[in-house]
C-alpha cells in the first residue's frame, strides 16, 4: 500500500512537472527561472468551449535552491478586477524546481471571446505575466435574446425593436450597415422604405466584450387611395364615359342623314 501511494505521489509530481518540460523543450541550455503559464482555459485555436470553462488552472515555476520564490498568483478575465487564486507548492521529481499550481473557478461566461490575463509575483518583487483568448460557445449564456424585428415580412413602416439583456449590458444596433447607435432595449424603427431591412443588435459589457444577433425582414407598404384622389378617378371616369356616349351618339346620327 505505501508503495502504492509513492508511485500515485510520483505521477502526480510528474504530471505537475510535464508541462515545465513541454514549454521549454524546444529551448536549448539550462532552464531560466522563474516561468509560469496558463494551463486551463485553452487558446481559442486549441479549443472551443461548448460551456464556460468551470476551473483556471495557472502554474508557476522557480529554482528549489534559489531565494526567489512565489509569493502568489492573481488573474483577470476581460479586464474585470484581479482575483487571487489559492496558492499550493510541491516539489518537482528533478528536484531542482518547485512547482507551484493555482486553481479557480470560472461560471456563467457569456458566449464570444474572453481574455484570461495571470500574473504571479516574486519575493524579489518580479511579476511575470501571461494572457489566452479564448472562446466560449454556450448559446445558453447569450446575454442578448431578440424577440422583434423577425425574420418576415411587415406591412407598416414601423417596427418595434424589442430585446431581452442582462442588466449589467447596454444595447446598440445598426440598421442596413449604418453605424451603431446606443438605444433602449424597447423601442420603434420608423420611417422604414419599403423593401429588405437587415437589423444588428450588440450587448456591450463595460469591459467591452460583446453579443451580437442580427435579422432580415422586409417592408411592403401598402398603397392606398386617399378620398381626393378617389373623387378626381371618378370625375375622370365619368368625363370619359361621357365623352364616349357623345361621339357613340355623333357618328350614328350622322349615318342616319
Amino acid at each position: 500500500m505505501k508503495k502504492a501511494i509513492e508511485i500515485v505521489a510520483m505521477l502526480l509530481m510528474a504530471s505537475l512537472t510535464l508541462p515545465l518540460i513541454q514549454t521549454c523543450s524546444s529551448q536549448s541550455g539550462p532552464l531560466d527561472f522563474p516561468q509560469m503559464y496558463i494551463d486551463t482555459p485553452k487558446p481559442y485555436e486549441e479549443t472551443i468551449y461548448q460551456n464556460s470553462p468551470s476551473v483556471i488552472k495557472v502554474y508557476a515555476y522557480t529554482n528549489v535552491s534559489s531565494p526567489v520564490q512565489c509569493v502568489d498568483i492573481f488573474y483577470s478575465i476581460d479586464d474585470s478586477p484581479n482575483r487571487t487564486l489559492s496558492l499550493s507548492k510541491m516539489p518537482s521529481l528533478q528536484e531542482i524546481t518547485v512547482v507551484n499550481f493555482a486553481y479557480g473557478s470560472l461560471n456563467n461566461l457569456t458566449f464570444g471571446y474572453h481574455t484570461i490575463d495571470a500574473y504571479s509575483t516574486y519575493t524579489d518583487g518580479e511579476v511575470l505575466s501571461r494572457s489566452v483568448r479564448f472562446f466560449v460557445n454556450a448559446t445558453s449564456n447569450n446575454p442578448l435574446v431578440l424577440l422583434s424585428p423577425l425574420n418576415t415580412t411587415y406591412n407598416n413602416n414601423e417596427v418595434p425593436l424589442t430585446c431581452i439583456i442582462d442588466n449589467q449590458l447596454t444595447i446598440e444596433y445598426s440598421l442596413d450597415n449604418a453605424g451603431y447607435i446606443p438605444s433602449d432595449s424597447n423601442l420603434t424603427l420608423t420611417g422604414l422604405s419599403n423593401g429588405q431591412h437587415n437589423l444588428t443588435v450588440k450587448a456591450v459589457s463595460q469591459y467591452g466584450t460583446y453579443s451580437e444577433q442580427s435579422v432580415n425582414f422586409t417592408i411592403s407598404l401598402q398603397r392606398f387611395v386617399t378620398i381626393g384622389q378617389l373623387a378626381i378617378l371618378v370625375m375622370i371616369a365619368v368625363v370619359v364615359s361621357i365623352t364616349l356616349v357623345f361621339a357613340w351618339y355623333y357618328r350614328r346620327h350622322r349615318r342616319n342623314q
